[in-house]
């Protein structure tokens, strides 16, 4: 392909995440300004307008393989960014390396590219070698617990399409589909994390999560208000700081911790 590589972005929602689609665009409105770029949102069947967002319909609520499935085969070109409706972006968007990702993916045949940077001490998830051919561009080895996964990337359609099965919600998708990504020939490529950095980052700095067990993270809140962005607060309660500080501590925890803090969360019958 020459000339500049085709940018599609692409929200897979459902109508129960109604709420979060408003402030998502806000967020993207002010952060992420690129007229060369298509934004489609997918949906079951409520009604939404946005400047600039093209509407895919689902139909009625099934499960989220079905439904992305469904928006996927109505959803145009080759490769597209994928980014979640709670994932609020909240630092200006570096355009010019997202046209350079959207350019190598489609050089390398890539079937995904993570561009969500974490800290390192998540590396374990998914182990990586460095590209000599590209800055900062790494493959994620077979056997990776997450070779593929629902953070910011861009996917190859056809390749996210091969990896649905049955009726897997997001969480099961993430551990399953990396499964079966290790037995296919399938390029998983990645933006290597920066030295030091906390938090997700990369060409798009976003929360990596508004919603937290059905309830507004306080984070999102926070950040909302600093951007004098509304949050329809209506339809789903907001977590106490009691339930902050023991999700924060949670991720704080060592990986290999984590199982044990579950354990003993549990075990105890504190909710969290």
């Amino acid at each position: 392909m020459s000339g500049q590589a085709e940018k599609i972005i692409f929200i897979p929602s459902c109508d129960k995440y109604a709420d979060l689609w408003a402030p998502f665009f806000s967020f993207k409105d002010k952060f992420w300004k690129d007229p060369t770029a298509s934004t489609f949102l997918s949906l079951n069947r409520n009604s939404f307008s946005h400047t600039g967002v093209r509407i895919i319909k689902t139909g009625p609520a099934t499960n989220w393989t079905s439904e992305i499935r469904t928006a996927l085969d109505q959803l145009p070109g080759e490769y597209f960014l994928l980014i979640l409706e709670d994932y609020f972006i909240y630092e200006p968007v570096d355009n010019a390396e997202i046209d350079r990702l959207f350019t190598i993916a489609k050089k390398e045949q890539a079937d995904f590219l993570r561009i969500g940077c974490f800290p390192s001490r998540y590396n374990s998830y998914w182990p990586y070698k460095p590209l000599d051919a590209y800055k900062g561009i790494a493959e994620i080895q077979p056997g990776a617990k997450y070779r593929v996964n629902l953070q910011t990337a861009i996917w190859r359609k056809q390749s996210l399409l091969d990896l649905l099965e049955g009726n897997e919600n997001p969480w099961e998708f993430e551990i399953n589909a990396s499964g079966r990504a290790n037995n296919k020939a399938f390029r998983s490529l990645c933006v290597i994390e920066e030295r030091g950095k906390q938090g997700i980052h990369g060409p798009i700095v976003y929360i990596g999560g508004a919603i937290a067990k059905g309830k507004w993270m306080l984070d999102a809140v926070r950040l909302a208000r600093k951007n004098n962005i509304r949050l329809d607060t209506t339809h789903r309660p907001l977590e106490t700081k009691r339930e902050e500080v023991l999700r924060k501590l949670y991720v704080s925890t060592p990986l290999f911790v984590r199982p044990v803090y579950r354990y003993m969360m549990n075990k105890l019958g504190v909710k969290w």
